[in-house]
């Protein structure tokens, strides 16, 4: 994208849109339970992930977006549908570098389509370390596409939940023993 004004523009990946029954099933496969968790959908494009985590009942979805295109389209595919088959709590895209972005201090799934190289998500994978070490939570990681696995195989709270030849889901130990009110 020629519009991002960040240094990390060369470590980003095409954009690709995920595919529907495969992020069904990867949210299956995951095994957890929506209304516990903030979907964060980094590299989130023009939406397509944000408006199928929207159809589930994540308290809150948000899409890290850093080409300001993209994160237009974004902006206006979900305000366009912004009620279709909603049942998610607020759902926002936010223009932002992915190694800026702060990763709230509740349970969360982070999504990754494989939207940038190695240097990237080891900056996101530290942000992650550090703030779980600062908040120790359910966290889930789901990795479409995932390259870099590695990267996130090294994580000490992190431990492989389910994968397949097109992603990784990772999930903290506290994963699954959350409560929710």
């Amino acid at each position: 994208m020629h519009d991002v004004e960040s240094d990390n523009r060369i470590y980003g990946s095409e954009y690709g849109a995920t595919r529907v029954g495969l992020f069904r099933q990867m949210i299956r496969a995951s095994d957890i339970e929506p209304h516990c968790y903030t979907f964060i959908d980094y590299g989130s494009g023009k939406g397509r992930g944000l408006l199928l985590a929207s159809q589930l009942p994540f308290r809150r979805v948000v899409g890290v977006e850093y080409s300001p295109t993209l994160h237009q389209i974004a902006e206006q595919n979900l305000h366009v549908v912004r009620f279709a088959k909603r049942r998610s709590g607020s759902v926002e895209s936010v223009c932002e570098d992915a190694v800026r972005f702060h990763i709230p201090e509740k349970p969360v799934v982070l999504y990754f389509f494989n939207p940038f190289t190695r240097p990237i998500i080891e900056s996101v994978q530290d942000n992650l370390v550090r703030s779980y070490e600062g908040n120790p939570r359910s966290i889930v990681v789901i990795y479409h596409i995932p390259a870099h696995s590695y990267v996130w195989d090294a994580v000490d709270f992190l431990k492989r939940h389910a994968w397949s030849s097109d992603y990784v889901i990772y999930k903290s130990a506290e994963s699954g023993f959350e409560s929710c009110v």
